[in-house]
């Protein structure tokens, strides 16, 4: 197995977990195949180049975007692979192979070679087998057919939630389905595993087992196997969920549905679009495009901007804090609303991104969409970006755990340890006077 590959900024502690995705060349070096990806590079030890393919049979041939231009001596013709345009060609057990954009690998005079994604970035023949890089990965066309030699890391960059429990991190993917980090070791399901959706909008652990919400409904995690229930309302586009004692919440257009052991009721709200759930006792909290909402009982109340309570309608975050909540919206920024509806700015103009904002133990973490990372630990604020060591200045999901914040971005994971947030702060001159409106420990104490 080749090993996790992390990448560290000293100074903050920040570890970057790369995804090897989408894979753009593949070369040679004493040792091996050294394969470059969007995330990182890694080996591929005991692979030696084979010559070619540039001349096959007699002829020569290159790539194009209509196809294979194939050289006979004066005869010059466009062999075309099926529509699609050509990325690479290589010679592998005496046939000539072709990699494509959208029609995955291909024999020249022959069929599409199965288990191989579609779209082919490189090719490379080698002692050990053909290697196709992928938008997906690397894959070996070999003996046994055909292999996939990514190392374990995370399988796909673009994270749009994170959820803890049952010892393992959880990350769900804008289009590559769902995975788990349990002690180093990685896992992944996708549709082909049963998931409703490669595109996963929230996670939720209700203690005993993981929730994924999706356009396409809901699913579980039972014994490692996905579950999907045969409920039609449970298979309605589920934008948000939340676990709290011994119940489910479930957010679709206009409703939450509540799961518990005593079966499933719906609560209705004027909300077509919710963005997040939140709830204890008897209330729950929705945040949607156009406010965010307070259900008692059969009261439902609005909180947004027309009422000078929100900075804007568009709320996309909300995490409970000293008796009220910290609401995020699109361009408004950061405030926090206390239990009577009284605002006070946090984050002025801040892009806080959907579910990106985690308060835990008096820290507080913020996402932008490309905007970075804030970060307050009882001192001043820290902006931390990509030349800071994030994968990328847009944040899309943040989870405290234990002594660690983890952070999903659109090109990747990282992790920052909070005793290295805390120098950071200390070490910090000042704050941002241009995009922070007030501190944290100002707007949310006694002045």
């Amino acid at each position: 197995m080749l090993p996790l590959l992390l990448l560290a900024v000293p100074v903050l502690g920040l570890e970057v977990f790369p995804s090897h995705g989408h894979v753009r060349a593949i070369r040679f070096e004493a040792e091996g195949a050294v394969v470059t990806t969007a995330g990182a590079e890694f080996r591929v030890p005991g692979l030696s180049r084979i010559d070619g393919p540039a001349e096959w049979g007699g002829c020569r041939y290159e790539t194009t975007e209509a196809g294979v231009r194939r050289r006979c001596g004066s005869r010059d013709e466009l062999v075309p692979v099926g529509g699609f345009a050509a990325s690479g060609v290589a010679v592998h057990r005496g046939e000539l192979f072709v990699g494509t954009y959208g029609g995955g690998l291909r024999r020249l005079y022959g069929g599409r070679v199965g288990g191989i994604p579609d779209s082919v970035t490189t090719l490379a023949a080698t002692t050990g087998g053909l290697l196709c890089g992928t938008e997906d990965g690397l894959y070996r066309l070999g003996p046994k057919g055909v292999e996939r030699l990514d190392p374990p890391s995370l399988p796909a960059p673009n994270v749009s939630a994170l959820a803890t429990g049952g010892g393992a991190l959880w990350i769900a993917s804008f289009d590559g389905g769902l995975a788990a980090l349990d002690e180093g070791h990685w896992h992944r399901w996708t549709k082909a595993d049963g998931l409703p959706s490669d595109w996963i909008d929230d996670l939720a652990y209700d203690g005993d087992k993981l929730w994924g919400a999706t356009e396409k409904g809901i699913f579980w995690l039972a014994q490692g196997r996905v579950v999907r229930p045969e409920t039609e309302d449970l298979r309605r586009p589920t934008s948000a969920l939340f676990a709290a004692e011994g119940r489910m919440y479930l957010a679709q257009a206009g409703r939450v549905l509540v799961l518990s052991a005593d079966g499933m009721r719906a609560v209705e709200i004027p909300e077509k679009h919710p963005q997040r759930v939140w709830a204890d006792g008897g209330e729950i909290w929705v945040a949607g495009l156009r406010g965010l909402y307070r259900v008692r009982g059969e009261t439902v109340t609005r909180f947004g901007a027309a009422q000078k309570q929100l900075p804007a309608d568009w709320v996309t975050a909300i995490a409970p804090w000293e008796g009220g909540f910290l609401v995020g919206t699109y361009d408004g920024g950061l405030v926090h609303l206390s239990a009577d509806g009284a605002p006070r700015p946090v984050l002025d103009k801040a892009w806080v991104n959907l579910g990106a904002l985690a308060a835990k133990d008096g820290r507080v973490a913020v996402g932008e969409m490309d905007g970075g990372l804030w970060l307050q630990d009882g001192g001043a604020w820290r902006h931390l970006r990509r030349e800071d060591g994030l994968p990328s200045n847009d944040v899309t999901a943040l989870a405290f755990e234990k002594d660690s914040l983890w952070i999903g971005t659109r090109e990747g994971l990282a992790r920052l340890t909070l005793e290295d947030l805390k120098h950071a702060q200390g070490a910090a001159t000042g704050e941002d006077t241009d995009r922070i409106a007030l501190r944290l420990s100002g707007a949310l104490g006694a002045e």
